[in-house]
């Protein structure tokens, strides 16, 4: 997100997928690891493209854009 200059700073891990698809799969893995979603993207991270926002028990945050 900081290379595309869409967010300065970020204390989470961001991934972007292209498609539908590949955002399932992501988050089939990410479940089958523990991660669990957290709550929907409010209005400034949807702004951004976020599709999910998960969490593993350990407090690692993972934050889903689209393109």
């Amino acid at each position: 997100m900081a290379f595309r200059g869409l967010k300065e700073t970020t204390k989470d891990i961001d991934l972007i997928v292209s498609s539908g698809d590949d955002l399932g799969q992501l988050q089939v893995v990410l479940l089958e690891l523990g991660y669990d979603s957290v709550r929907e993207p409010d209005e400034a991270y949807e702004e951004l493209g976020a599709q999910r926002i998960l969490e593993n028990d350990d407090g690692c945050r993972i934050d889903v854009f689209n393109q």
